[in-house]
């Protein structure tokens, strides 16, 4: 996206478009937990 957008650095376009997704903070930090779980749940 940040490409797309033409920025140099993800970090450009968190500080512009961050506030529009407010849950992904969320969603980014539980997202590991929950892939380790699901991989558990495989084996």
């Amino acid at each position: 996206m940040s490409r797309w957008l033409g920025h140099e650095s993800i970090t450009t376009t968190v500080d512009l478009y961050g506030h529009l997704v407010p849950d992904a903070s969320e969603r980014a930090r539980t997202a590991p937990g929950n892939a380790f779980t699901a991989a558990l749940w495989l084996t």
